[in-house]
């Protein structure tokens, strides 16, 4: 594990330009189950932050804020 760990970080700082490294890291994060923690870690956060923005007024600058966290979590890239 600690080998895969070198190997991905030395892709990521010294190969960010080749794609087919690139997809391999991809291909890795996908596969280590990364991105389902990421999208579920990111789904926490959306709701611990809606909790406090329900905190402030309901006026444009909470729903400003509501929606920029909303596009924040369901933005593609």
């Amino acid at each position: 594990e600690a080998a895969e760990k070198k190997r991905i970080i030395g892709i990521i700082k010294n190969h960010s330009t080749n794609k087919q490294k690139v997809a391999d890291v991809v291909r890795f994060i996908h596969q280590s189950g990364g991105i389902a923690y990421a999208q579920a870690r990111m789904q926490q956060l959306q709701r611990e932050a809606e909790q406090l923005l329900n905190g402030f007024p309901d006026n444009l600058y909470r729903e400003s804020l509501r929606a920029l966290v909303a596009f924040t979590v369901n933005r593609n890239k």
